[in-house]
């Protein structure tokens, strides 16, 4: 009976440590305030991250483990166990003014002051986020196990000792 169960645990283990979800499964999230997400260590994620098609620059702040990143989108990053956030850190974008100036001409002794409209382009930060960051989170693949290699030994242990124990008592 003994050899029976070791055999049959010894084959489970094995199977399991073979087995994983591969069935890709993608969701994009917008992001105006501080997304957060745990990634268990049975996953592996890639997360996209990119912006809308407007004249502003949006950059964002990852934080992992207490380490923090600021990237311009489009971007793509693999996402490894732990806590990760997202959050808009800071935007940026032309803002067009106009002036008006006074241009001095002086020809012959003849003083013309004319008066122009020039338009000037003034580059804005600001740290609202009022145009939000998208990103894509895809799982590529979910590990039913998370110690696949310690359950493959122990499996392959059990199946020898199974085998073991019958030809101890066949001999």
């Amino acid at each position: 009976m003994i050899r029976g169960i070791l055999l049959s645990i010894g084959i489970t283990l094995i199977s399991l440590s073979l087995l994983s979800i591969t069935s890709p499964i993608s969701n994009t999230i917008v992001v105006t305030k501080p997304y957060c997400i745990s990634i268990p260590s049975t996953a592996k994620v890639i997360a996209s991250i990119y912006e809308n098609s407007t004249n502003v620059t949006v950059y964002v702040k990852v934080i992992h483990d207490n380490f923090t990143k600021i990237i311009r989108p489009p971007c793509t990053i693999m996402l490894t166990h732990g806590k990760w956030i997202f959050e808009v850190y800071n935007e940026t974008y032309p803002k067009i003014s106009y002036r008006s100036i006074n241009e001095t001409i002086i020809e012959k002794n003849i003083t013309i002051i004319i008066q122009k409209t020039v338009n000037c382009t003034n580059i804005v930060t600001t740290n609202n986020a009022t145009y939000p960051i998208y990103v894509r989170l895809c799982i590529k693949c979910m590990k039913i196990l998370k110690f696949q290699e310690l359950s493959e030994i122990l499996g392959i242990i059990m199946i020898i000792s199974s085998v073991f124990l019958y030809l101890r008592k066949r001999l």
